[in-house]
């Protein structure tokens, strides 16, 4: 007989070790809409749920992860509204990674989930996000007739020269107030213009050449003989209802504030989370840290607090903070998501860039920020120019001769590709600071016999955290709500004199409430099955939360 086959044994494949120490961070890329779907969906988990709070206007989810403990103080934090706001996404982006795996892993040293949880929006745009990493100048919200002729953002920028960047267009013309400034230098061989830059300098008619202000690279699509009159989508960094000072016509982008879905979820989202405590949002570019107050003073009421966060803000930034308010060129703007949230949900807020350079040395102008003379220079030293498309000449279809040129993407408003790591992790866990400044209820119970089973029972809340359960300007606002102390008694204990609920008012970091006192009895006779004596003071509040102090009598 043959002999019998005999099978080999089956072999597991090594189990290999698990890994040491925190899961190393994912590469810093730019992402589209379904990239950071995809990689919000792989950080659910225990303590980190992924939910939708609306739709786009065309039909893409809005998606928020929210990290941590849902009965702690929350932070929102959401990245770029605008249409070149690509690399806030990905700071966004970065810091729910962040979180979410410290929440995952344990990361060493205090835990900030234990003290704050977190809203993460890493694409409030999606639409605008997609539409500029493709190359196109979507902006999202959906689009409004501008010029009345019926149909809706219709006449928007256009790629006249066909090399793939719609960037910024002059024409020539004799009533124009910009002119080519002259390459000067000062004596110590500094530079004091560009001739790639323009500047406004009036009507002059005695100028060689002057120009029209810059506009958008585009033509007339629609044939109604203007050019660019209207783009498809809004500005939705100036739907927010900011400081809204009169009636009439909203002087912002769009009928009304909030007419974009976009705006109008995130705007419902933040005002029914009662126990929003701070909210950030990271931009592509900019200079300087910005807190709330863009138009208006309201924000103002709480610089004591701004001034306390400053501090810790600079340490996780290196930047420096100012008045949204104080940036150079600001014009009337009464949407504002940093004044949304400050006048509105009484919150601080703040603004931070993704991307800046520094003052170029070559640049003999007086400054305080990198300008666009920095810029440029700093485009030929570290790009070799490549960054800037150079004036040339175009025909335009209905204009004549047009200059076209400017600044590229991923240049001066968003980082290149090859620095937007070193750009994201440098400012990405600027959001953390706020575990710092949440309130933190704790409850001191006293308890003092009587006689004859009766017990005075005295209780006070103390505000342990690094922020006021209440800021100046919810208080304004008449969003805010005092601390209650609630008194429950068990074992057979009945409550003889005192509130069953009690308002103590406000506290400050580090403030102690007045005393609530109740007098209670103990049943002269032990109820058979019942727990010991005891009374149970609860504190709540809409931001702080709830904690519970359990006593015995004596």
């Amino acid at each position: 007989m043959p002999a019998p086959v005999v099978s080999p044994p089956v072999v597991s494949p090594p189990v290999p070790p698990p890994p040491v120490g925190p899961l190393p961070m994912p590469k810093v890329v730019y992402a589209g809409p379904e990239e950071v779907k995809s990689r919000l969906e792989s950080l659910v988990g225990p303590r980190a749920q992924l939910g939708t709070y609306g739709t786009s206007a065309s039909g893409r989810p809005l998606l928020v992860l929210r990290v941590g403990r849902a009965d702690r103080p929350q932070v929102l934090v959401h990245g770029g509204f605008g249409d070149r706001d690509s690399a806030g996404t990905v700071a966004a982006l970065d810091f729910a990674e962040r979180v979410a795996r410290a929440s995952a892993e344990g990361a060493p040293g205090p835990d900030a989930l234990e003290k704050v949880g977190f809203l993460v929006i890493p694409a409030p745009n999606p639409d605008a996000l997609a539409g500029f990493l493709a190359g196109t100048t979507a902006r999202g919200g959906g689009s409004v007739d501008r010029d009345r002729d019926g149909a809706l953002g219709e006449d928007g920028p256009d790629d006249l020269d066909g090399d793939g960047e719609i960037v910024t267009m002059r024409r020539r013309r004799p009533e124009g107030t910009f002119v080519v400034p002259d390459a000067a230098a000062k004596a110590d061989g500094k530079l004091l213009s560009d001739p790639r830059m323009l500047d406004e300098a009036g009507v002059d008619a005695r100028r060689a050449t002057s120009y029209e202000r810059p506009r958008a690279e585009g033509k007339d699509d629609d044939g109604d003989g203007d050019v660019d009159e209207d783009p498809a989508g809004l500005d939705l960094t100036r739907q927010f209802m900011g400081v809204w000072e009169e009636m009439g016509a909203w002087s912002g982008d769009g009928p009304f504030p909030g007419f974009a879905p976009e705006v109008r979820a995130l705007m419902e989202l933040s005002f029914e989370s009662a126990n929003l405590v701070g909210w950030y949002a990271f931009v592509s570019e900019g200079p300087r840290l910005e807190r709330a107050s863009e138009r208006g003073n309201a924000a103002d009421q709480d610089d004591a607090l701004y001034g306390r966060l400053a501090g810790a803000w600079k340490s996780a930034s290196g930047l420096e903070l100012r008045k949204a308010s104080e940036r150079p060129g600001v014009g009337a703007n009464p949407g504002s998501e940093l004044d949304w949230a400050a006048k509105h949900l009484g919150v601080p807020a703040l603004r931070i860039p993704v991307w800046r350079i520094a003052k170029e040395d070559s640049n003999g102008r007086e400054r305080a920020d990198p300008d666009e003379l920095d810029w440029l220079l700093w485009n030929d030293r570290v790009l070799g120019g490549k960054g800037f498309v150079a004036w040339h000449e175009v025909k335009h279809p209905q204009l004549g001769a047009v200059d076209v040129g400017g600044w590229k993407r991923f240049t001066k408003y968003e980082p290149p590709a090859d620095r937007l790591e070193a750009a994201v992790r440098a400012v990405s866990g600027v959001p953390l600071a706020h575990a710092g400044f949440a309130p933190e209820l704790d409850v001191l119970v006293e308890t003092e016999a009587l006689g004859a089973g009766v017990v005075r029972v005295r209780a006070r809340v103390a505000n342990v955290g690094g922020g006021p359960t209440e800021t100046q300007r919810a208080r304004t606002a008449v969003r805010a709500m005092e601390i209650r102390l609630d008194l429950e008694a068990g074992g057979g204990v009945e409550r003889t004199a005192g509130p069953a609920s009690a308002a103590v008012g406000h506290l400050e970091a580090g403030e102690i409430s007045p005393t609530v006192e109740w007098v209670v009895r103990r049943p002269s006779v032990p109820v058979a099955g019942a727990p010991a004596p005891f009374v149970r003071v609860r504190a709540r509040h809409r931001v702080a939360g709830s904690v519970v102090e359990e006593v015995a009598l004596p």
